[in-house]
């Protein structure tokens, strides 16, 4: 019991306090951007198993006021123990709201005023993924992709050429 009041304690910090979700994005943090967008991700499932079962992925991304941009929404996973000498492997898949199917194709993020939310289910075994430092557009498999480990599942949004705003993260097993 305590474990899963950890989790959840630990999830709503994630989720309501935009410094953490700053951390290590890789792109200056202003509060501009986190009033104006923000994205969740959540999964019932924290333990994966490739080739066998289906994972089912819940995403959110919420507007706040005038919003109109040009977005690639997608999940990442991000290798948590690098082997020794090696570059952390990290991995993406871009997908389409609301359907939540692979994508190369850009949205367009609209909001005139008030609160407007954006969700998609999907499951991250049916996405085409690529590694992250690749040049490479997402085009493989999951379990040909992704090897079993410890990561760290966020939903990304890539807003214009210069913007990148990370959800929570969570972690997740994945075993052969």
């Amino acid at each position: 019991m305590t474990g899963r009041l950890y989790t959840l304690i630990l999830f709503v910090l994630l989720c309501h306090c935009p410094a953490l979700n700053a951390i290590g994005a890789g792109r200056e943090y202003t509060a501009e951007q986190e009033s104006m967008v923000k994205c969740l991700i959540a999964t019932p499932d924290r333990h994966w198993r490739l080739n066998a079962e289906r994972p089912v992925v819940s995403v959110e991304i919420e507007l706040q006021g005038k919003v109109n941009a040009r977005a690639l929404p997608s999940i990442s996973l991000t290798a948590l123990s690098p082997k020794t000498g090696a570059s952390v492997d990290e991995y993406w898949a871009p997908f389409s709201l609301p359907n939540g199917k692979s994508t190369g194709e850009w949205l367009t993020l609209t909001n005139v005023d008030g609160k407007r939310s954006l969700t998609a289910r999907l499951s991250p075994v049916d996405l085409l993924w690529a590694r992250r430092k690749s040049s490479v557009w997402p085009s493989q498999a999951f379990a040909s992709t992704v090897g079993p480990g410890e990561y760290l599942l966020r939903l990304q949004l890539d807003i214009g050429d210069d913007k990148r705003i990370l959800s929570n993260a969570i972690r997740v097993s994945i075993h052969r």
